[in-house]
């Protein structure tokens, strides 16, 4: 994450804008966010994080995140999950095994 600003005006609220950060873009080419195959792609994507502190204590209680664009995040979670589980399903003779429920098959369409 790259906070861009803190902004906390009493003892029960908080919040950080800034831009959610993932990835290497070393599947990107020529500039871009990547070509849509998962392998590591960057995302940058503008957010806004909420906090809720107990005021007697002064410790944080709750925490939210939200994302300018979640639609993208969660993409960008699913086509690097798939690539991760490619990598597992093959065997030391380069063959795939059979297997399933992994993150991608969890993810919320």
């Amino acid at each position: 994450m790259k906070v861009e600003s803190i902004a906390a005006d009493n003892e029960v609220f908080g919040c950080v804008l800034g831009v959610l950060i993932a990835g290497t873009g070393a599947g990107a080419e020529d500039g871009d966010e990547g070509d849509g195959d998962g392998d590591d792609e960057k995302l940058e994507v503008p957010f806004c994080g909420v906090w809720r502190f107990d005021p007697v204590s002064g410790r944080a209680v709750e925490h939210w995140e939200n994302a300018a664009d979640p639609g993208r995040v969660v993409g960008w979670i699913r086509n690097n999950a798939r690539m991760r589980e490619k990598g597992r399903e093959r065997d030391t003779r380069g063959e795939k095994s059979v297997s399933g429920g992994g993150l991608a098959d969890k993810l919320p369409n």
